[in-house]
């Protein structure tokens, strides 16, 4: 956090993503905010220092919100080269490998893969994650221990450069099983319980039944309000077309259960992978998004586009996990959703480096680069909703956007403000004149990252030399 005392800090010569501001400006910021927007006195000449103040060169590179990971898994990512290699490369194979690996889990193991993942994110310009930590009879609590531990160590309490809320995670069934899952419920039930646990979750879609799915459902809903808590479901990850979708029943039990009415504004019911909904006409959408605007649901939807186009556009498989028979490829259509259907809608990086995502890493800029033509959206609009996904609309999905963070009065989210807090990234620009395309052709590795009116970006390299 930046002290009362701490000097002013000016960043010169920086671009904004279109909007009002065009040629270079400087930014001023003040105790953790945004104070001062001017355009840039001296285009073609050096920087010049304002006394009293810690004054870095933007470089004439684009300014824009920090980067979120609105869900990421803390616990597996670096796997890929661990145990038996990927033969046919599948959800069923994946989670296989993963569960052969989860054998060899140690606290000194997990500590420097999440390290490595939160280091990496932050070097990208992330600032804040929701971490999905798995609680199971295998790894029991071993995974939210360290997650707990590297939210201390890098969160405002301890080195302060990212913002990490830890998702309690159940990635087997809660109903199903030698026991019914009672078990299983029992060790859940106690992790919810831990102090700093921010999020619970599960995935329905893999009990044996969809009545078991229905009540899976009901129970985490259960679950998150007794313990006011936010929650995040994997939903929905099927492209059968006779597979019912459950988010109608999850919109069912969040009524009964008067969600809206009984738990915080700030909590959010986020849904992630969700693609057995991207084959929904535009009149199923449509009446999707009115019965959740009617009952005034905070849902938001992730896309997941990396691990989902993997899994999903297999062409013909035999994967039940998948659904079986002909899958054509298929991930949530954002762009559409967003412009079209009013969703609320972001987008995550999800798995780095395992067999669920075995290429790609952390950084959400380069996800974008690489998959926005899949969104067939090259409008400089098109380019600005993708890049809302990874900041703004991202934050906004996991309710890291806290009252009186952002000022604008735009409907830019990506348009920085006076008065705005300032966890902001800075992108190496190839030259003045670089607009958003150029920005997402090749995003680059140069990234200025300010935290709280803090930059970070040098304590990151100490500690990766440390």
């Amino acid at each position: 956090m930046e002290a009362e005392n701490d000097p002013p800090l000016v960043i010169h010569d920086v671009h904004f993503v279109g909007g009002e501001h065009r040629g270079a400006y400087n930014v001023t910021i003040e105790h953790g905010r945004v104070r001062c927007i001017a355009p840039s006195p001296a285009p073609d000449g050096p920087p010049v220092q304002v006394p009293g103040s810690t004054n870095i060169n933007g470089n004439h590179g684009i300014i824009m919100p920090s980067m979120c990971h609105p869900h990421i898994h803390l616990d597996k990512p670096y796997l890929i080269h661990n145990g038996p290699s990927m033969a046919c490369g599948r959800f069923s194979e994946a989670l296989e490998l993963t569960n052969f690996s989860k054998q060899d889990y140690t606290e000194q193991d997990l500590l420097e893969r999440g390290r490595r993942l939160i280091l990496e994110s932050v070097q990208a310009g992330v600032t804040s994650m929701r971490a999905h930590v798995e609680v199971d009879k295998l790894v029991h609590l071993k995974c939210l221990d360290v997650g707990l531990a590297l939210k201390k160590e890098f969160g405002p309490q301890g080195r302060g450069i990212c913002d990490i809320q830890i998702a309690v995670f159940a990635q087997e069934p809660v109903f199903a099983g030698d026991d019914n899952g009672q078990s299983m419920r029992k060790l859940f039930f106690h992790a919810c319980a831990t102090e700093g646990v921010d999020v619970v979750g599960s995935t329905p879609y893999l009990e044996s039944t969809t009545k078991l799915s229905k009540q899976n459902i009901n129970w985490i809903v259960d679950v998150a309000m007794l313990h006011r808590k936010h929650l995040d479901l994997h939903l929905d990850y099927t492209l059968d077309v006779k597979y019912e979708p459950l988010v109608y029943h999850l919109i069912k039990t969040l009524k009964t259960r008067n969600w809206t009415s009984l738990m915080p504004s700030i909590l959010r019911v986020t849904l992630g992978h969700c693609t057995r909904l991207s084959l929904f006409p535009a009149f199923q959408l449509k009446q999707l998004q009115a019965k959740i605007s009617s009952r005034n649901l905070p849902i938001h939807f992730i896309g997941l586009p990396m691990s989902d186009l993997y899994m999903m556009g297999r062409g013909a498989t035999d994967d039940p996990a998948m659904g079986g028979g002909a899958v054509p490829r298929g991930t949530i259509p954002v762009l559409d959703w967003i412009g079209n259907h009013g969703f609320n809608v972001a987008l995550g990086v999800n798995n780095v480096g395992n067999a669920f995502t075995p290429m790609g890493g952390a950084d959400p800029l380069a996800m974008i680069a690489g998959i926005g033509m899949v969104y067939q959206g090259g409008s400089q609009n098109d380019c600005r909703l993708l890049l809302e996904c990874i900041t703004t609309r991202a934050k906004d999905s996991i309710g890291a956007l806290q009252e009186g963070d952002r000022n604008g009065t735009s409907d830019d989210g990506l348009m920085i403000s006076v008065g705005d807090k300032a966890d902001i990234v800075i992108v190496g620009a190839r030259n003045r004149d670089m607009g958003i395309h150029e920005l997402l052709v090749d995003p680059g590795y140069e990234r200025i990252v300010i935290k709280n009116g803090n930059v970070i970006s040098k304590r990151v390299v100490e500690m990766w030399t440390a």
